[in-house]
């Protein structure tokens, strides 16, 4: 008997195996298919590539460097994007900022989808007035827009890369907590989920087997759906003044910078405002085509 129970096991871990395999490739295909999406998936390696890469390729001295003989330096060979009004190297500058702007999109992400998958999934398992206590606190904080919390938030910490991190991952835990709590109860209220429970499975073997790897395809999606708004959300801090310090280079504040020369050198707010727009819009398109690929109602 014991045997059978094994080989029973091991028969359901290969069939659950196949399935999960299927899926993937089913939701492969139909991302394949939707031109838009590959677009931007494209265009977010290519940010990567560019700030990751093109930032190793051009030392950071070269972005901060400055050169008065050579203010305001219209795009030529030896500086494809102009100088700013200190001479230092556009290119360089952008660069380097696509690496802060990109940090300030992922790592909120990361770290406000794992404490959103903690606290949502806490309150689900536990229910109860923790639920309850869990529910209500995002619903105070959610009262507040996040760009206004986040803003309020540096304001208290201080300027800066890590506060600005801080800030925009304690804005964005409320709304991905109610997401995961939601995804969470969806799945649990499913008829598999029930016919596990009466076949004698574990709270921990159904939340193990079932419920997380069925909620890792919506957990994803809202994970790389955030990172354009909390790119947008950093940029914003940083125009404001109160995110990265100049003479660092990051996107919103070399648009706020580039504010002032707008008469003079027009050409300064191109690059830094095309680099916002392109970066939203690429992982904007990457976020709907995974939506579309991972929801089989609309395949």
């Amino acid at each position: 008997m014991p045997l059978d129970s094994s080989k029973n096991k091991s028969k359901n871990k290969k069939i659950i195996n196949i399935n999960n395999k299927t899926k993937f490739l089913e939701a492969w295909r139909a991302f394949k298919s939707n031109r838009l999406a590959l677009i931007g998936l494209a265009a977010s390696l290519a940010l990567f590539a560019l700030a990751f890469g093109g930032s190793l390729a051009i030392p950071f001295d070269n972005a901060i460097k400055q050169n008065i003989s050579q203010r305001f330096t219209p795009p030529c060979l030896e500086h494809p994007l102009g100088t700013d009004g200190l001479g230092r190297d556009m290119l360089a500058r952008m660069l380097h900022g696509a690496k802060v702007s990109l940090t300030m999109g992922f790592i909120p992400m990361a770290a406000s989808m794992l404490a959103g998958m903690f606290f949502g999934g806490i309150a689900v398992l536990l229910g109860g007035w923790v639920e309850n206590l869990i529910m209500r606190v995002c619903d105070i904080m959610t009262c507040i827009p996040a760009i206004l919390l986040a803003l309020a938030m540096v304001a208290a910490l201080g300027p800066g890369l890590g506060n600005v991190l801080v800030a925009i991952t304690i804005a964005s835990v409320p709304d991905l907590t109610r997401y995961v709590r939601s995804v969470i109860l969806g799945i649990a209220g499913l008829e598999y989920i029930e016919a596990a429970r009466a076949c004698g499975a574990s709270g921990g073997a159904i939340i193990v087997r079932h419920i997380l790897p069925n909620a890792m395809g919506p957990l994803l999606l809202g994970a790389v759906s955030n990172i354009s708004g909390m790119i947008m959300a950093g940029a914003g801090l940083s125009y404001l003044g109160l995110g990265i310090q100049l003479p660092n280079p990051e996107w919103g504040a070399m648009l706020a910078e580039s504010q002032s020369y707008f008469l003079r050198a027009p050409y300064l707010m191109v690059a830094p405002g095309i680099a916002i727009l392109v970066s939203v819009f690429a992982f904007n398109l990457a976020g709907d085509g995974l939506r579309d690929a991972l929801d089989a109602k609309l395949r």
